[in-house]
């Protein structure tokens, strides 16, 4: 994926992290059961890192790690399975040193990957590395998703969860507005605090509690 494609479809550096937080805390909401989310955050991975991730169902998916070094994302695009450990290791061999925790990290299961994408900190740019005989541009998609449009988790939770959202709610979770009891009654489905608490103390999202 060429760097101008890349800062097209991807959030900023500064801005994933809260993207990742909100679509995480909306499909909470949303969802009641873990295992039928798409989206997940873990504000406490261990060792100051936060993890975010994002699973299709379909065994795409999108794996990212927060920590005092930056951000670390590791993509697997279904469409290109069957890399070869040597191509996959040879896409690791370009990450910076002070990620290789990430690398080893069991949950991400770097054996599938297709892409992984770096952010060191206090660099506002990404550094890219592909597994050799992919097309670069076409992992775009699973990117994109994460925006600071509220009109992209929109479409996602009308045609993945039948559930219509408002634009400026989604917005005000985009700017990690506090949520509450009043706030749960805009949405659609009958959610209380006391049934999503837990899921908001994983996420560390703000609460008025």
């Amino acid at each position: 994926m060429t760097q101008y494609i890349l800062q097209e479809v991807l959030a900023s550096p500064s801005d994933l992290r809260r993207i990742m937080r909100a679509y995480a805390m909306l499909d909470a909401i949303i969802e009641r059961h873990w295992e039928f989310r798409y989206f997940s955050f873990n504000s406490c991975w261990g060792n100051g890192d936060e993890m975010a991730s994002m699973r299709n169902g379909e065994g795409d998916g999108v794996f990212s790690l927060f920590s005092p070094d930056g951000i670390f994302v590791k993509g697997f695009d279904h469409a290109y399975q069957g890399a070869t450990k040597k191509a996959v290791s040879e896409m690791l061999a370009a990450v910076p040193k002070r990620f290789a925790h990430a690398i080893k990290e069991a949950a991400f299961d770097m054996d599938s990957s297709t892409f992984c994408m770096w952010n060191l900190a206090g660099s506002t740019s990404w550094g890219l590395s592909f597994v050799s005989g992919t097309c670069q541009d076409a992992h775009h998609w699973l990117l994109a998703q994460y925006s600071t449009d509220p009109q992209v988790f929109r479409r996602f939770a009308t045609s993945y969860h039948d559930v219509k959202l408002p634009d400026t709610l989604i917005a005000r979770f985009l700017s990690l507005e506090p949520i509450d009891d009043n706030v749960l009654r805009e949405f659609p489905i009958q959610r209380k605090m006391s049934e999503i608490w837990d899921d908001v103390k994983e996420i560390g999202y703000p609460s008025r509690l």
